[in-house]
């Protein structure tokens, strides 16, 4: 176990020691069979295998790192996809909403509605009456908006904001 563990990690005598926090006599006897390798030193050869398996699978690529790395992605894309909601819902809103369709829009909180013993139901926002076909169309022109729920939802509640943003700016003035 312990000769195995040294060829591949490509160890010496001295860095296997090292490695496993224990002297380098302990290894020449371990290795010389004169004693027998305690478990945890056992479990700390079988943990640090692997390691170096995955290690050598992932090609030295440091997962930790790359975690980081996306999870700061999809804060900054979700952030964008918040963002570009409330732009177009701002912009709907000015454009292209019928008085009607505003009004119900102000009052529209992304929600599925609730069945008569109070679950929720399974929500679809391309389905609903009043806003269906205008969702349906924002969801065709991205991908991953149709395709990725978190996102959809950062996406709709910017357009939410920027809806009642609107509507905050000329509801006394009609």
């Amino acid at each position: 176990m312990l000769k195995e563990f040294m060829k591949k990690l490509e160890l010496n005598q001295t860095e296997a020691a090292k490695k496993l926090g224990v002297s380098q006599s302990q290894i020449s006897d371990w290795l010389a069979g004169k004693r027998e390798i305690p478990g945890p030193v056992k479990k700390l050869i079988e943990r640090l295998s692997y390691e170096h398996y995955k290690n050598k699978v992932r090609g030295g690529i440091d997962m930790e790192q790359a975690i980081e790395r996306l999870k700061k992605q999809n804060e900054e894309s979700l952030n964008t996809y918040y963002e570009d909601g409330k732009k177009e819902g701002f912009r709907w809103a000015a454009e292209d909403a019928h008085i009607d369709e505003l009004r119900y829009a102000v009052n529209y909180d992304g929600v599925g509605d609730f069945d008569m013993l109070g679950f929720m139901q399974e929500y679809f926002p391309t389905r609903n009456d009043i806003l269906g076909e205008y969702f349906s169309a924002v969801m065709e022109s991205d991908e991953i908006l149709e395709k990725d729920g978190s996102v959809w939802e950062e996406w709709e509640r910017g357009w939410i904001d920027g809806v009642n943003d609107f509507w905050a700016e000329i509801e006394d003035k009609i």
